[in-house]
């Protein structure tokens, strides 16, 4: 009898043992599992802090380029200001040479007019005299 106890004994420790093992073997493959998961994170974490690190240099690359186009841009705006400007004086040029013209042909006609006069008066003169 006590024989049969002990091999009952040893058989439900075997079978403890077996269900030990079973479990420590599935811990094992979780734990393996969470490896190749944790090393599979690691790799695209440091993928995307690769790809984070060429998006800010992009990101400097195209708020450089950004700069250099607003800095063009009030450069053409200062040249379009001026432009008008110019237009502006080149209008006031033209209307001051259309009115000097005016005048001048205004003028022109006083003096034909008071060369006439002056010839017809000296055509009277010669007669009178």
């Amino acid at each position: 009898a006590a024989r049969d106890l002990a091999i009952r004994e040893c058989e439900r420790y075997k079978e403890e043992l077996r269900g030990a093992s079973s479990v420590v073997s599935q811990w094992k493959g979780a734990k393996d599992k969470i490896e190749a998961q944790n090393h599979q994170l690691t790799t695209t974490i440091a993928l995307l802090m690769d790809s984070d690190d060429g998006h800010a240099t992009d990101r400097e690359k195209l708020k450089a380029q950004i700069e250099a186009q607003e800095a063009e841009i009030q450069q053409l705006q200062l040249e379009v200001d001026q432009s008008y400007e110019m237009e502006h004086r080149f209008k006031d040029l033209l209307d001051e040479n259309d009115r000097l013209s005016s005048e001048c042909s205004r003028v022109t006609k006083e003096r034909d007019d008071l060369v006439d006069e002056n010839g017809k008066m000296a055509t009277e003169v010669l007669k009178w005299r």
